[in-house]
């Protein structure tokens, strides 16, 4: 898959769930997880190092 497109998509991913509520953004993440749990790991990662 093309690297650039998977990063521009996490950093899409991203700055949506920033924006939710802690509880939703935690609902979304283990939604995320239920799909695909790397995916959801790299958002995790991706929202800890930007909210902190």
């Amino acid at each position: 898959m093309n690297q650039d497109l998977d990063r521009h998509c996490l950093e899409l991913a991203v700055a949506d769930l920033r924006h939710l509520h802690p509880t939703q953004r935690w609902l979304a993440l283990a939604q995320f997880r239920a799909i695909d749990p790397r995916l959801a790991s790299r958002l995790q990662l991706e929202l800890a190092y930007q909210l902190a």
